[in-house]
């Protein structure tokens, strides 16, 4: 009998080698307490002197850990022609490419190009959800994984908090209807904002999804990136579940393992 237990994934965590306050180990070490099976290490683009000292330390700490620990990197730029720039010279030499959103034009060329793997908060600091149709069939065209990102949600409060989960709902709405991909990630930049999988699950069931589909952006979504850019499959690769489709055998196995470990935990109280 296949071995179905879930495997979870966070593909944006930043280290202090870029800003973080927690050292690849130190991040490493909290994610196999909580129960990762894989971790990104995606500290912002600052050239490749800086991602070769990053690329050298996750090789040292997955010699002592079962996480699998892989390389990554987030570009931060202000206009199209750096991000084109900056795709340029990364996408060859680091698994995972995230791009970091909030400005349309920035939202929408990152949803048409295919090199790139997560676009991070497409909201960030608007008025609206930061992507429209076209950009999200584009994303679902290019597998362009829409990340829901709890770091943001972790650090507004009271009605900026409401409007930007608001802003973040409309997004997973339009991307189910496209089915395009969408990944919840964590952002954190220190072992304190990391939090177990079950926490990051809730945030997409607040977001609207159902449950299946909730577990998936935090399991089967990014294990198929993962399986994609490294060529080393991650998990049994199942087809994605879109709200409203019945998918009874894995509906009945997550609800047990649900059971199991008790009820969904309140993001409320949490935050």
């Amino acid at each position: 009998m296949r071995d179905r237990t879930m495997k979870f994934y966070d593909l944006c965590l930043r280290s202090n080698l870029c800003g973080g306050t927690s050292s690849v180990e130190e991040l490493t070490r909290y994610a196999e307490l909580l129960g990762y099976s894989g971790i990104v290490v995606c500290d912002v683009w600052q050239g490749p002197e800086k991602l070769a000292v990053l690329k050298a330390e996750l090789a040292r700490v997955q010699a002592q850990t079962k996480v699998e620990l892989l390389l990554g990197a987030e570009i931060a730029v202000n206009s199209p022609s750096e991000l084109s720039t900056a795709l340029d010279a990364v996408r060859s030499l680091v698994p995972i490419v995230a791009v970091s959103g909030g400005t349309f034009a920035i939202n929408q060329i990152a949803c048409n190009d295919s090199r790139v793997d997560l676009l991070l908060h497409p909201e960030l600091g608007r008025l609206d959800p930061g992507l429209d149709e076209a950009c999200i069939a584009a994303a679902a065209r290019n597998g362009v994984a829409i990340a829901l990102d709890f770091r943001q949600v972790l650090y507004n409060y009271r009605k900026q908090r409401s409007a930007l989960l608001q802003r973040m709902t409309a997004n997973v709405k339009l991307a189910v209807a496209s089915r395009a991909p969408l990944v919840v990630v964590s952002s954190a930049q220190s072992v304190w904002d990391m939090r177990d999988p079950r926490e990051l699950i809730a945030l997409a069931s607040v977001l609207g999804l159902d449950f299946a589909r909730s577990f998936a952006t935090l399991s089967d979504a990014p294990a198929r990136i993962v399986e994609r850019r490294t060529g080393k499959p991650s998990v049994d690769a199942e087809p994605e579940q879109v709200v409203g489709e019945e998918k009874p055998e894995t509906a009945q196995e997550l609800n047990k393992q649900s059971d199991d470990a008790g009820p969904m935990p309140d993001m409320a109280a949490k935050m």
